[in-house]
């Protein structure tokens, strides 16, 4: 198994290293590549490059960082790059853009058709791909808020995107990816169960980490409701009533009491909103926080598909105390050494790590009779 780049039509392979990781929580996907060459090295920085994973294409991007190192007649040779995806990290927003419009008046009702507005504006050559048909839809009036001059194109869309409970992503033609990380069932099984030597065990090496610093007992998201909505228009935080103002908590009862993170909606919404902006930083962070990875041979499954990310896969590793189906977040394939050793690194997140509702009920306290209008919306 090789990993290969095309280029200007020609196909490459034989480095002495190559590594892509794809991820399903970052916009854009990385590649990189080292080489002996004794002649002159056919990519130059810049060039826009197809990746392949045996023979199957993974994601499409720029060469942006290359470094040349001669001795005698041999070059060696490393490059680097991003998806083509990686401009909305790098850009930012503002003026009159590649479209001849500008952004300051935005009537987007769709993740999808904000972020086309967005790579429009830009002129970035990649399509927006609608993988989550069931987003939340957004209020033109209340949701969407034009972007301030230099405002970063991922940062602006990103903000969006948490509204919207979608995360934003590359596929393997460089193209946006919206998906809601609902997950794949896909076949094939991560097997480490070393204190049974009768399983057949297919993992090279685990890795377990728990990072509780990003991590909150409570979320309050806090948002000045739509002005129009009468009672509605007082500061409201989000998910559960924590108080007789009208205060709503997302909680995360695996963190200790005294943890708490406000987060400041950027426009003007309701309390469903917010309530869903809360669930959803406690799920991404919940996600982020405690990782699971494994190393196996090659890059297929035991049924001969690649390995990809927002799949669910069987996990079953005794060390880890781990018996369960897991959502892939992270792949990472990799050659190395002069015979191509082939592997693929997954990181695993809880198969219902990015849904809004976790496995806990959402306890209403409080006296909110004096918020007009709200019986009924809680939930």
């Amino acid at each position: 198994m090789t990993i290969t780049v095309e280029v200007n039509g020609d196909r490459f392979e034989g480095f002495t290293s190559a590594q892509v990781n794809l991820r399903l929580d970052a916009v854009a996907d990385t590649f990189s590549f080292s080489a002996t060459a004794d002649g002159p090295f056919p990519f130059k920085g810049g060039d826009i490059v197809s990746v392949f994973a045996d023979g199957e294409q993974v994601t499409k991007g720029a060469i942006e960082l290359l470094a040349v190192a001669s001795r005698g007649r041999e070059h060696d040779i490393t490059f680097e790059g991003r998806s083509l995806t990686g401009d909305l990290i790098d850009s930012s927003l503002g003026g009159v853009g590649a479209d001849g419009r500008s952004l300051a008046d935005l009537k987007a009702t769709t993740m999808r058709g904000l972020c086309v507005r967005v790579v429009s504006h830009l002129g970035i050559d990649v399509e927006v791909i609608d993988a989550a048909p069931n987003a939340k839809r957004f209020s033109p009036e209340t949701d969407i808020a034009a972007p301030e001059p230099g405002d970063n194109a991922f940062g602006f869309l990103e903000r969006h995107s948490r509204k919207a409970n979608v995360l934003l992503s590359s596929d393997p033609d460089g193209n946006l990816l919206i998906t809601d990380a609902a997950g794949v069932e896909a076949p094939g099984a991560f097997v480490s169960n070393r204190l049974d030597s009768t399983e057949k065990n297919n993992v090279e090496k685990t890795e377990y980490s728990y990072d509780s610093t990003g991590r909150f007992n409570a979320y309050k998201v806090v948002t000045q409701a739509n002005a129009s909505s009468g009672g509605l228009a007082a500061a409201f935080n989000a998910s559960k009533v924590a108080d007789a103002a009208g205060d709503v908590v997302a909680r995360d009862a695996a963190l200790r009491s005294g943890r708490q993170l406000v987060l400041v909606m950027e426009t003007p919404s309701g309390v469903s909103d917010a309530r869903d902006r809360a669930k959803w930083e406690r799920a991404v962070r919940r996600a982020r926080g405690e990782v699971y990875s494994a190393e196996v041979s090659g890059f297929r499954n035991q049924v001969g598909a690649l390995w990809a990310v927002n799949t669910i896969v069987q996990v079953d590793d005794d060390f880890a105390s781990l018996s369960r189906e897991m959502l892939v977040n992270q792949v990472t394939f990799t050659t190395s050494g002069s015979e191509g050793e082939a592997a693929t690194v997954l990181t695993f997140v809880e198969k219902d790590a990015y849904e809004l509702e976790i496995a806990e009920p959402i306890i209403e306290t409080g006296d909110a009779s004096g918020v007009a209008g709200l019986a009924g919306f809680f939930k």
